[in-house]
């Protein structure tokens, strides 16, 4: 097991890894504040669903770190591989929770486009 300043240097450097995106997250949350009196609910919506990505990406990051050491004793392969998976599974599924919040939020409060004169003259 690889000692803890070991870790942490790792952490950080993954950190620091994910260091642009979480720069933009936080840009785009600042430009939601700044614009969301056009449509509050849609900015609120994006809002959270941006947070959840900002600590969706910084706990991730650090259950990659860790959690896999903490089952590094066990010895066998397929323990570890399947600790791996189940991690795996639920990133993947918090992530689709995330984008399931921003895809809604891009729909939100849309009213619906009056046709177009070319459509109409089409039939």
């Amino acid at each position: 097991m690889a000692g803890l300043s070991d870790k942490l240097f790792h952490l950080l450097h993954d950190l620091i890894t994910q260091l642009p995106a979480l720069v933009m997250i936080g840009a785009c949350i600042v430009f939601c504040f700044l614009r969301g009196k056009r449509h509050p609910q849609v900015s609120r919506m994006v809002v959270i669903g941006l947070v959840l990505l900002f600590f969706h990406i910084i706990g991730f990051t650090v259950v990659y770190t860790f959690v896999p050491d903490l089952f590094a004793g066990l010895g066998e392969y397929q323990t570890r591989a399947i600790v791996q998976l189940i991690i795996s599974l639920i990133y993947n599924l918090m992530l689709a929770a995330i984008f399931g919040v921003l895809l809604i939020a891009a729909f939100m409060q849309r009213s619906p486009t009056a046709p177009s004169t070319s459509t109409i003259a089409a039939r």
